[in-house]
């Protein structure tokens, strides 16, 4: 059948209709497809032959100043809808300022924004100066799971591209931060262990000085007070000091030289002589960090065959002598003046030690007067005597003990041993 158009006026189509020239509707109103039951309609449809190209243009002559509206799908609730495109690429034009989808979900498997092109690798790719999270409610929270223990989940910061800094959970649920020089091999700067919140540093703690102690820092501040060369905390409410602060001072001689074992104050010294198998130990506190090659005791009185050994204890938490930390080859008391033994060793700053003379027979040495070294506490009754060594009986040829083993009743009033440490 055929059906004549009407030159002007309103026409309705019925059936399959075909226009193979050009087809204007000049109208201020046209409809295409308003069929109620369902049905199929198609603008542009037609099969394109291989190696010509279609554009099916909708709404694309607007004038400056005119404003273009497109609605696809209805907008009536309760009725549904999709879109299908298939083109390989979807371009919006420059002219687009903006997409708005305020209650859409929008899936993408890559998504680049800013001019950024998303890879396999990054999903999602950003080119901008800032980036905001900026949380709808009370709190924001921003994500980043691994599926294991084992594997990493990490920010990552890079200088062209290579990388310089992670952070996150490296290869196991602790927190850590590594560095690197190269962006292939790391040193791991900090890390907290998920388990306890315990923080470990891979390397020194710097504290940039301070001018002045700061005013009312909290409880357990720690800073470095420049000025003063301390380094200080805040505990008990008050400003203390946490490197040993000199009472009298501690010279170190130059290398080559000795160094008393006292604390920096006393006169001449005394003699005691020695008895077979005794040791005396008494403390000893460095004011300076130093070394020493050799070891001397002052023999007054000699006697035939006469050995001694010097030994160096550490001290426990209560101030005690406790480990072994030195026992020197002999010294011959068979003549007077000077004996020394060469060990090397290590003093600290501060650090407690405890020296003692072994005797294997009855020589006479120089002691240190009393005020000369720290009293020893113990006992169970006030003294009225200053007390100065710890005294016991080893057999001279056995070895001094591994652990000394604090008894109060050891402790004596005699005058501790004389003994120097010549500097290296």
């Amino acid at each position: 059948s055929s059906e004549l158009a009407a030159i002007s006026g309103t026409q309705t189509f019925t059936g399959v209709k075909s226009f193979s020239g050009t087809f204007s509707v000049s109208a201020a109103s046209a409809q295409l497809g308003t069929s109620t039951a369902s049905a199929s309609y198609g603008i542009g449809a037609g099969a394109t032959a291989s190696g010509n190209s279609k554009t099916v243009n909708i709404g694309t002559d607007g004038l400056s100043g005119s404003t273009t509206v497109l609605n696809l799908g209805s907008s009536i609730a309760g009725a549904a809808g999709a879109m299908v495109i298939n083109s390989p690429s979807v371009s919006f034009a420059n002219s687009v300022a903006s997409v708005a989808m305020p209650e859409a979900n929008l899936s993408a498997k890559y998504l680049g924004l800013g001019g950024a092109s998303a890879d396999t690798n990054n999903r999602l790719s950003v080119n901008s100066a800032l980036v905001l999270f900026n949380s709808v409610g009370n709190n924001i929270e921003t994500v980043l799971n691994k599926n294991a223990s084992t594997d990493d989940a990490s920010l990552t910061f890079k200088t062209g591209f290579s990388p310089r800094a992670l952070v996150g959970l490296l290869g196991n649920d602790d927190w850590s931060v590594k560095v690197s020089e190269t962006g292939a091999i790391y040193t791991t700067a900090l890390s907290v262990a998920a388990n306890s919140g315990a923080m470990t540093l891979a390397k020194p703690l710097i504290l940039g000085g301070q001018s002045a102690d700061p005013v009312a820092p909290p409880e357990g501040t720690v800073w470095h007070n420049a000025t003063t060369g301390q380094l200080k905390a805040q505990l008990g409410g008050k400003s203390r000091p946490l490197d040993r602060q000199e009472t009298c001072n501690f010279v170190v001689p130059p290398v080559g030289e000795y160094i008393q074992t006292t604390t920096g104050c006393g006169a001449s010294t005394s003699t005691l002589a020695g008895a077979a198998n005794r040791i005396d130990l008494f403390p000893f506190i460095p004011g300076r960090d130093f070394d020493f090659d050799r070891l001397a005791v002052n023999v007054t009185t000699a006697v035939a065959s006469a050995l001694a050994k010097i030994v160096i204890y550490s001290t426990d938490e209560m101030g005690r002598p406790d480990a072994l930390l030195l026992e020197t080859g002999t010294l011959d008391l068979s003549a007077t003046g000077s004996r020394t033994v060469d060990a090397t060793f290590s003093l600290r700053q501060g650090r407690c030690y405890w020296f003692g003379l072994r005797h294997s027979s009855t020589a006479t040495v120089s002691i240190w007067q009393a005020y000369a070294t720290p009293d020893i506490n113990g006992g169970t009754a006030p003294s009225i005597s200053a007390r100065k060594v710890l005294r016991r009986l080893v057999t001279f040829g056995s070895a001094a003990p591994a652990t000394w083993g604090f008894v109060s009743a050891e402790i004596t009033s005699t005058n501790a041993s004389a003994i120097w440490l010549r500097r290296v």
